[in-house]
């Protein structure tokens, strides 16, 4: 056993000579950023670099190696530039390559790498390639498009809002969706949408839908650069949409690439305006279908109306034409007889005397006949007219009954019955938003058995 005994500053030195003798000047190390910190009064940056147990670096993942690392003032503005050049942009959880050496922090006795430079390309490429198998892991446990199978409703009314209350992706939805007069109900879940805590902040947020509640959610934020965007690429948020109970809308922000999330998501939308705009689509299509089945309704039972009436006035006319006709045959035939009764006898006085007296009892026979055949005609046509009228009575009776359980269940009447209700201002017109009232104003609400007066005391948009 050797005895020689080192002083502390011995022990360090001799620690610096075996990592000079050891390892070159500059050597090239991967590993993940945490604890991302720049020191504003020296500017330099201090940070750890990482290795987990897990692919991908998850915020769980438990670390299994660790050294301390920190980039020089000299050294920062042409990293981070480097960086920024190559749309990345430097925090925790990026995973990185860098060049830099290793040295002993003396003060601290601390194994410390200096970083010099940066290989974006690397970084570009383990998020591509973290990526592409995070997409072909979805896809074997079919959980790519699973969110994409469940309905929207037509009327997407309940909307819960998921994104960072600072962000401009928030105000962009609140003001688009506002600017519709639409009643819509939004319920916000502030979360983060960058950094090493946002893919557990948005995955908690997704995991808190309940569709009782909520229609569709909007998951959106502004754009960044694509280590900005890496939340969104991660198996927590991708987990979150895919097994949401309620259609999941994207508006990342991103005009070249698509995200993980945007390929799991129900419909993904290039910014969060086009994704609130195609809510606003979606209810004012909805409207205007209803408007159009309204017209239809209307046409198709003005319709029917105008064609029962002209129904009815040719059946009335033809009850008033029968019998007048067959009557007036048989006076003309009853006119007529006698001449015809005086021609057939002068032709036949000289041969048959006899023949000639039982004319008038042939001509009576003949007479009440023809009367008798009037008479059927008529019991006839007026049996078959009842039935007809009858059966076209009961068909238009029966439309005409649809048509009013249709219009009593949409009966404004009616539908304040149900617990609805309508506010309008003093002058009548009916309040759409807070903004078309301010405080002091007098507000009258409509309820089923009558109205509420009520004064505005502040207005407060959410």
């Amino acid at each position: 056993m050797d005895s020689t005994t080192y002083s502390v500053g011995q022990l360090l030195e001799s620690l610096k000579e075996a990592i000079a003798n050891t390892f070159p000047p500059q050597i090239w190390v991967s590993g993940e950023i945490r604890n991302w910190h720049p020191h504003q009064r020296t500017g330099f940056v201090f940070l750890d670099l990482i290795e987990t147990d897990e692919e991908g670096g998850a915020p769980t993942a438990e670390i299994t190696a660790k050294i301390d690392a920190v980039i020089p003032r000299w050294k920062r503005k042409q990293i981070e530039a480097t960086a920024s050049k190559a749309s990345l942009t430097l925090e925790d959880g990026v995973q990185v390559r860098v060049l830099g050496s290793i040295g002993i922090y003396e003060s601290r006795g601390n194994l410390q790498f200096e970083l010099i430079a940066i290989d974006p390309a690397y970084t570009i490429g383990q998020l591509a390639i973290n990526r592409e198998k995070l997409l072909a892991k979805l896809k074997d446990e079919d959980l790519l498009r699973r969110n994409a199978e469940v309905p929207l409703s037509p009327v997407p009314l309940r909307v819960r809002l998921v994104t960072s209350y600072e962000s401009s992706a928030y105000h962009d939805v609140i003001d688009q969706l506002a600017s519709s007069d639409i009643a819509w109900q939004v319920s916000p879940s502030d979360t983060s949408v960058q950094g090493a805590t946002a893919e557990m902040s948005i995955a908690y947020a997704l995991g808190q839908v309940d569709p009782a509640d909520v229609d569709v959610v909007v998951l959106v934020r502004g754009g960044g650069s694509a280590t900005d965007l890496s939340a969104f690429d991660t198996e927590g948020v991708a987990r979150a949409i895919a097994t949401c109970p309620v259609p999941v809308l994207s508006g990342i922000g991103h005009e070249t690439d698509r995200t993980v999330a945007d390929e799991v998501a129900h419909i993904a939308y290039k910014t969060p305006t086009a994704c609130a705009q195609s809510l606003i689509d979606r209810v004012r299509g909805f409207e205007d279908e209803m408007a159009e089945l309204w017209r239809k309704i209307y046409g198709t039972s003005r319709w029917e109306l105008d064609n029962s009436e002209e129904e009815l006035r040719r059946v009335a006319a033809a009850i008033h034409r029968t019998p007048g006709k067959t009557l007036a045959l048989a006076t003309e035939f009853l006119t007529n007889a006698p001449r015809r009764l005086e021609r057939v006898s002068s032709r036949a006085f000289g041969r048959d005397r006899q023949h000639l007296a039982e004319m008038p009892n042939r001509l009576q026979l003949a007479s009440h006949r023809s009367m008798g055949h009037a008479d059927r005609l008529i019991a006839d046509s007026s049996r078959s007219l009842a039935k007809t009228t009858e059966g076209m009575f009961a068909k238009h009776k029966a439309f005409l009954d649809n048509c009013e359980s249709i219009r009593s269940a949409l009966d404004p009447a009616n539908i304040l019955a149900r617990g609805w209700s309508i506010t309008r201002r003093a002058d009548g017109e009916v309040v759409r938003s807070v903004s078309s009232v301010s405080a002091g104003d007098i507000l009258a609400t409509q309820v089923a058995d009558g109205e509420v007066l009520s004064e505005v005391v502040t207005e407060q948009q959410v």
